[in-house]
């Protein structure tokens, strides 16, 4: 089997390929590892019998496959050297296409409410795949998230101090609102690297935001 054929399997989240086993050629012992999709939970994606004692998750079948898990190298890497045992439940000298249908039962996600695993949005290493393969978009992306986020404060702060003097203390709520203002814009920044939280965060923002924008210029004027 082709890597590009079995990464697709486990990308297009098809049914029947949770526990899918292999070996690698130049192991001796000919130890057993495993794969797998479980799409019940927040990181779906898993290996077990790697480097990584107890095993290991991931939100992507990418991030899975190209996890550098195997003697300090991924299973794309090693490709060349993998023999399947397994995919699924099915040995792979009986295994067949039509036994990996595309899981047609699968839920759509609703781009109102935030998705299920949002959770690992808010981690350190969220970013490393987009970070990996587009360092300078990456750049990019974070100064535009920036601006977006800190923008409707700057602006708030710099317009009412300048017409109502920057003595009332009231501005600074003002400037609170402006930024929870930018946390709406940066939601839909976060779209590009698949991280957004739905259209009710943004929405709920713009709203609250722009209330307290509102409040603080009235006083202040």
């Amino acid at each position: 089997m082709e890597f590009e054929t079995l990464f697709k399997l486990f990308d297009e989240k098809h049914v029947d390929i949770d526990g899918t086993s292999f070996y690698f050629k130049d192991d001796p012992q000919e130890i057993e590892h495993f794969i797998g999709y479980q799409p019940q939970y927040a990181l779906p994606y898993w290996i077990e019998y790697g480097d990584i004692e107890g095993g290991c998750e991931f939100m992507t079948a990418r991030e899975m496959f190209e996890a550098p898990v195997f003697n300090g190298r991924s299973l794309k890497d090693r490709w060349e050297d993998v023999v399947l045992i397994s995919i699924g439940a099915v040995d792979i000298d009986e295994w067949s296409i039509d036994f990996c249908q595309p899981n047609k039962n699968q839920k759509t996600h609703s781009r109102w409410t935030p998705p299920k695993n949002y959770k690992h949005f808010f981690l350190a290493s969220s970013d490393d795949e987009f970070k990996a393969a587009h360092p300078v978009g990456y750049f990019f992306l974070v100064l535009f998230g920036i601006i977006a986020l800190f923008l409707p404060a700057v602006l708030f702060c710099v317009v009412v101090g300048y017409y109502c003097g920057w003595e009332n203390g009231w501005i600074m709520l003002g400037c609170v609102g402006g930024f929870v203002f930018g946390i709406g814009l940066f939601n839909y920044v976060a779209i590009i690297i698949k991280q957004f939280l739905g259209h009710w965060v943004s929405i709920i923002s713009f709203l609250v935001g722009g209330l307290l924008m509102y409040v603080s210029w009235i006083i202040c004027r």
